[in-house]
């Protein structure tokens, strides 16, 4: 295991998630409140989204690439205000759709 884990560059789970969600935390330091814009990361004129994909060796840049991890990934790009509004949609949706009451 170890010795796959070397070759790989991952972390003990073989995914990276470790390593993308700690350099997330810096990320979101930089602007916590309005991210960097909806679709805003993964974009080859970001140097921080380049450095992920360099790190990871991934050769077309920009594609199906995330925080694998949905919170953390609207906080990039929306901030904290991104994610509040996207939790409370949810909680309109589930008691519009399942019926709650007033």
């Amino acid at each position: 295991m170890t010795l796959v884990q070397e070759l790989s560059a991952k972390d003990a789970g073989l995914t990276g998630r470790g390593y993308l969600w700690y350099r997330a935390a810096f990320i979101i330091e930089d602007s916590p409140w309005l991210g960097t814009g909806y679709f805003g990361f993964w974009i080859p004129e970001n140097p921080d989204a380049v450095g992920f994909w360099r790190y990871f060796q991934i050769r077309q840049e920009g594609t199906a690439f995330s925080f694998h991890n949905s919170y953390i990934q609207t906080i990039v790009e929306t901030g904290y205000l991104g994610l509040a509004v996207l939790v409370m949609s949810w909680g309109v949706e589930s008691s519009v759709c399942c019926g709650a009451s007033s």
